[in-house]
């Protein structure tokens, strides 16, 4: 078994800041891959019978949008 240390990320896909997240979480996980395991799990926001296509939550989109663009702008 490994002795390195991890960073264990559960994400969620109708997760508006789990999306806006995503490209710093990259830009991290790439400057230490040498140093530090990453691992990701998904998990979620809407489980059991809430469970359903994303088409279902049309707000998630939009949302999505909104909340990655001062990442995606900065």
């Amino acid at each position: 078994m490994s002795k390195q240390p991890f960073v264990l990320y559960v994400a969620d896909a109708y997760c508006g800041w789990c999306f806006g997240f995503g490209p710093r979480l990259k830009e991290f996980e790439t400057a230490n891959r040498d140093r530090v395991d990453f691992r990701v799990l998904s998990g979620g926001l809407f489980v059991g019978e809430r469970a359903r296509p994303i088409s279902h939550y049309p707000h998630i989109a939009e949302a999505n949008a909104r909340i990655a663009s001062p990442w995606l702008n900065a």
